[in-house]
C-alpha cells in the first residue's frame, strides 16, 4: 500500500461513528424541513389575511388543525 492511501478499511468503532453521524445529520435535516414547513404554512396565501380579518369581525378565529384543513372556532366551542 502506498503512503497516504485513502482506501484503508475502517475499524468497527469508526464505522459506528460514521453511521451515528449520518443518522444525526438526517434527523437534523428532517427537523429543519418540518420547522420550515410549519413556518411557511399559509405564508404565501394572499387571501389568508383577508379571511382572518373577516372572521375576526364576526368574533371567530382560525384554528389550525394539521392534516384536517382550517376550522373556525367561536365563543361556543373550546379553543
Amino acid at each position: 500500500m502506498a503512503k497516504g492511501d485513502t482506501n484503508k478499511k475502517q475499524s468497527k468503532g469508526q464505522r459506528r461513528d460514521d453511521l451515528e453521524r449520518k443518522r444525526d445529520d438526517r434527523v437534523r435535516r428532517n427537523a429543519f424541513k418540518k420547522e420550515r414547513k410549519i413556518k411557511e404554512y399559509l405564508e404565501h396565501d394572499q387571501d389568508f389575511t383577508s379571511f382572518a380579518n373577516q372572521l375576526e369581525a364576526l368574533g371567530l378565529k382560525i384554528k389550525d388543525i394539521p392534516g384536517d384543513g382550517i376550522a373556525c372556532s367561536g365563543p361556543w366551542g373550546s379553543d
